[in-house]
C-alpha cells in the first residue's frame, strides 16, 4: 500500500486488499523461481516504492535469512513511525532516497524490486540506466519488474494513482534494453480483472456516472468470505497462467510482470 493511502486509509490488518495479498503470492512465486541458492550471507533484497511495508515484513517471514532494504520518498523522518513499519524487526532498513541507500549500503544486491512503481516515473528509463550503473548492482542482480498492463485501459483510476502511462510485454522488454538490461522472464497476470476494468473504462468514455469515488486499496472495507474468495480467483488465476507459459502459450492480464539483469 501507498504510504499516503497507508496514513488516511483503513489500517486493519483484515483490510489488506485480496489484490495485494494475491500479488504477494505472485512476487513470492516469482522470487522463488529466479534466485539462486543464498550465501552464506543471505538474500539482500532492495525495494524500491516500498509504502507501508507489508510486502517487507512478509518477505522476511519467507526468506528468514534475508535483508531487505526499503526505499521510499514517503518515509516519515519520525522514527517511531519507522518503527511501527518495520514492526521491530532489524532486517529492515528504510531510506527516504536511492541516494541516501548508497551511501549507507555498501554490500550488492541479490534482486531489486520495482513493483508497481516504474508508471510513476517520467524518464523511466534514465532511472534503470541509473540503478544499473550503481556499485550495488552485479552482473548476477536480478530486476523484478511489475506494471500496469495495456494503455488502452488508462483511466481516471490511473490518473489518481498517479501513472504517467500503461505498459505491455514488449514495451517494457524495449525499456529496459534501452537501460543496458537484458530480459530473462516477462509475462502478464490477473487475466480475470481484465473484463471489469475494461467495461469500467468504456463506461468512462461513454461519460457514464460512476457509483462511487474511486479511493484506493486503503478504502477497502473487509468482508471475510468475499476476500477470501477474490484472493483465492487471483492466485488461481495466476497459477494458471503459469501452467499456460510452461505449455507454450502467454495469456494476457491486467499486470505485467518482468525478470532482467545487466547485459553482457
Amino acid at each position: 500500500m501507498d504510504l499516503q493511502e497507508y496514513r488516511t486509509g483503513n489500517r486493519e490488518a483484515e483490510a489488506r486488499h485480496p489484490w495485494e495479498l494475491a500479488r504477494l503470492e505472485v512476487i513470492t512465486a516469482l522470487m522463488r523461481q529466479h534466485l539462486m541458492g543464498p550465501s552464506s550471507r543471505g538474500y539482500a533484497f532492495l525495494d524500491i516504492g516500498a509504502g507501508d511495508l507489508f510486502l517487507g515484513r512478509e518477505l522476511c517471514g519467507r526468506f528468514p535469512v534475508a535483508r531487505y532494504i526499503a526505499v521510499d520518498t514517503a518515509f516519515d523522518e519520525d522514527a517511531s513511525e519507522t518503527e511501527a513499519l518495520t514492526a521491530g524487526d532489524a532486517r529492515i532498513r528504510t531510506f527516504r532516497s536511492w541516494q541516501e541507500t548508497m551511501r549507507s549500503v555498501d554490500s550488492s544486491f541479490d534482486m531489486v524490486l520495482l513493483l508497481d512503481v516504474l508508471e510513476h516515473i517520467e524518464d523511466e528509463a534514465a532511472f534503470l540506466k541509473s540503478l544499473r550503473e550503481s556499485s550495488s548492482v552485479t552482473g548476477e542482480t536480478l530486476f523484478l519488474i511489475t506494471a500496469p498492463a495495456f494503455q488502452s485501459l488508462y483511466s481516471s483510476h490511473d490518473l489518481f494513482l498517479g501513472h504517467y502511462r500503461r505498459y505491455n510485454n514488449r514495451i517494457l522488454k524495449e525499456l529496459v534494453c534501452r537501460a543496458g538490461l537484458s530480459a530473462i522472464d516477462a509475462g502478464y497476470f490477473f487475466f480475470t480483472l481484465l473484463p471489469p476494468r475494461a467495461l469500467r473504462v468504456l463506461c468512462e468514455k461513454a461519460g457514464l456516472p460512476r457509483r462511487r469515488q474511486f479511493r484506493g486499496v486503503s478504502g477497502w472495507r473487509p468482508h471475510i468470505l468475499r476476500d477470501f474468495l477474490l484472493k483465492e480467483v487471483l492466485s488461481l488465476d495466476f497459477a494458471a497462467s503459469s501452467l499456460a507459459r510452461k505449455l507454450g502459450i502467454n495469456p494476457i492480464g491486467l499486470s505485467n510482470y518482468l525478470i532482467c539483469k545487466k547485459a553482457a
